[in-house]
């Protein structure tokens, strides 16, 4: 398995043009886990190559490599093992003979980088989502490398939708469409990121959760026991309310005369006897009024 990467090799009065193969200038993880790799040379006509030179920081031994070319080919490669050197610049640097004038190509340069990316950091928004918060951005995401891209993929009970970033070293909200929240659909939203950076490494893919909820609470619904009640019955609640489970509900009774009192609890999806507070609301007509709001 090998590489090419290419060498734009221009003589003095003679240039020799290439163009690249891929556009990659990198020596990523998977590139130097491969055997050897390889640099294409191509000379002016009537050029040919006598030897080229890589240099770099080594992992051992001397700081640049020799590799003997072969003489009168119009094109050559040359193949050379990245794991000798460190991570960094690898300057590439070729001798040609330019029809009896011996020049050097212009340095062309490898960056080798088998550093993986940090993985990307999360911060969610609390309790659950509703339409606006997951449009505005129910996730903010961070990849600490500036030059990696950021693969956010959401995952729902209705489908997936996948977002790409470009990574700032700041956090940045994930922003998502209506038709994101279609395709999702309500309920429990997995969501997972992966950085790559600039040379093609991927780093380990984060993971969390959210809840969307883009349904807002429905009214609470009122029984009355008895339409006069007594002093045991209210105390004991003569208003039953029903909302939402999980839900927060405020029953407000009010005396015209005395005043109001209100009471919160949490929905439960079934009826909840209300108690009132006779000390504050005294005889008379009450009213009562209610609100539900849910978790989102």
């Amino acid at each position: 398995i090998s590489n090419s990467y290419p060498l734009n090799n221009i003589a003095l009065a003679n240039v020799s043009s290439v163009t690249s193969l891929d556009g990659d200038t990198y020596v990523n993880i998977a590139d130097a886990a491969a055997a050897l790799d390889t640099l294409l040379v191509l000379p002016a006509p009537g050029d040919t190559i006598n030897f080229v030179t890589i240099s770099g920081t080594p992992l051992a031994g001397g700081a640049t490599i020799f590799v003997t070319a072969g003489v009168g080919a119009a094109a050559n490669t040359f193949t050379f093992d990245a794991n000798l050197f460190a991570d960094g610049n690898l300057s590439v640097v070729a001798e040609v003979n330019s029809q009896g004038t011996i020049v050097t190509t212009n340095p062309f340069t490898l960056i080798k980088d088998t550093l993986a990316p940090n993985a990307a950091a999360f911060i969610v928004v609390a309790g659950a989502a509703t339409s606006a918060e997951a449009i505005a951005g129910a996730i903010t995401v961070n990849a600490c490398d500036a030059l990696s891209s950021i693969t956010v993929t959401f995952t729902g009970v209705a489908g997936s939708v996948t977002k790409t970033l470009a990574g700032t070293a700041a956090a940045q909200a994930v922003t998502l469409t209506q038709a994101d929240l279609a395709t999702l659909g309500d309920g429990n939203i997995a969501v997972s990121a992966t950085t790559t950076d600039a040379a093609g490494n991927p780093g380990v893919s984060a993971t969390t959760s959210f809840v969307l909820d883009t349904v807002a609470a429905g009214a609470p619904v009122f029984a009355v026991t008895t339409a006069t009640a007594a002093a045991a019955q209210a105390i004991a609640g003569a208003v039953t309310v029903t909302a939402e489970a999980g839900s927060a509900v405020s029953v407000t009774f009010t005396n015209a005369t005395n005043g109001s009192v209100t009471v919160s609890l949490t929905g439960t999806g079934v009826a909840q006897a209300v108690a009132a507070d006779l000390a504050t609301l005294g005889q008379g007509t009450i009213t009562v009024s209610a609100t539900a709001t849910d978790v989102a």
